[in-house]
Parts: C-alpha cells; structure tokens; sequence
C-alpha cells in the first residue's frame, strides 16, 4: 500500500485547524451573543468615536484599504464644539462593532473600504461603505439575523461566522443607537452600513431638560 505524500497530510493538517479556528470563533460569537442577550451592563465612558475609529483601524488595519472621512473643524478651537463628537459607551464593545464592519466589508470589497462619521445635531452617524457586490434590498434587514447565509457572491467563498452583523446590531442597540443597511449612494456601489449614537451632548440636554420640568 502506497504511503500518503506528505504534503497531503499537510493540506489535511492546516484545514483541520482552520475547522477548529472557526468553531472557537462561533462559540465566542454565540457567548457575546448570550450576555447581550442577558443585557448584562456595559462599563460606560465618555470617549470620542472618532478617535476610537482611528485607533481601531491603526490597531487592526495598518496595511489595509480602509479610508476614515470625517467632519473635523480643523481651523477651531476643541472648546467650540465641546462633547460632539463623544458618545457614552464601552471601548471595547464599540471597537469590536467596528471591527465587525470592517472586517465584513473587507471580505467583500474589490478595492477597499470608507469610514464616514457625521455629525447631526445629538446624534453621531458612522457609514461603513464597500466596493463589493452589494447586497439585495431584500435582504437588507435579513442579513443582520444569526448565521444568515446570503445566496450571492458576498457569502459563497467569504468566511466568517455569520455573527458579526448580529453581534454589531445588538452592540448598537446596547448604546440606544441603531445600525441599519441602506442602499449605496448615487454613483456607489457595495454595501452600505449606517450606525447612529446619541451623543453625550444629547444625553446631558436630556437630564438638564427633565432637571428643568420639576
């Protein structure tokens, strides 16, 4: 009897760790998953999303195409626009929402991906943007339920545990935010994820609006 070749032992070697690599991967998803569920408390800080995103991507994506765009006010003074750009939230839950984003656009993109955050009012909007193939507008709401397989080109070949959108929608929600998937932009294509945060600033006109109603 003929002895295997080595190099097929190999291939069996490294697919046998990458099975095991994933299922450690869905267990941990599946765990966050249950303490969202369970609404445990998030330790809560002022921090600023923008300088969170910076990180996040310096950390995580050093050498990838992942382009930040925001609306900075590079000629004013910091005190002029005090706590806009500051949310109350975890560090950690919100950078692994990010992470999830742009680890799902990555996946997808022929060139790269954009980060946009936008200032509106008490609210900050942060836009997770792909060049990749798009996703259907029927399955817009659909994709962010658990181990969603979409029947087309964004899921055939492109890994990942089908948990991460969940895992980022239930980390907004966490934040009384929420994260939606629009159409792309005029003139785009790709997908196109939109995450709103009430600001500190809305949270402390809230609490000065009912100290005031007493």
């Amino acid at each position: 009897m003929a002895r295997p070749h080595s190099a097929a032992w190999t291939a069996v070697g490294r697919e046998a760790l990458r099975d095991t690599t994933q299922l450690e991967e869905i267990v941990a998803d599946l765990l966050l998953l249950a303490r969202l569920d369970a609404r445990q408390p998030l330790k809560l800080q002022p921090l600023s999303l923008t300088d969170l995103l910076r990180q996040t991507v310096a950390d995580r994506y050093p050498h990838r195409p992942v382009v930040l765009v925001t609306d900075d006010h590079p000629d004013d003074h910091p005190d002029d626009h005090p706590d806009e750009d500051d949310v109350l939230g975890s560090r950690t839950a919100l950078a692994r929402l990010f992470t999830n984003l742009l680890d799902n656009g990555l996946r997808h993109a022929h060139g790269g991906v954009t980060v946009e955050i936008r200032r509106s009012g008490h609210k900050l909007t942060a836009e997770v943007r792909d060049d990749g193939p798009g996703i259907e507008e029927a399955d817009r709401e659909r994709v962010f339920d658990r181990f969603t397989r979409l029947d087309n080109a964004r899921t055939r070949t492109a890994g990942g545990t089908g948990l991460g959108l969940a895992i980022a929608r239930d980390i907004a929600t966490a934040h009384g935010g929420t994260l939606t998937a629009l159409p792309p932009r005029a003139g785009d294509r790709g997908a196109r994820m939109v995450l709103t945060l009430p600001s500190t600033a809305s949270l402390t006109h809230s609490r000065e609006g009912r100290t005031t109603g007493r």
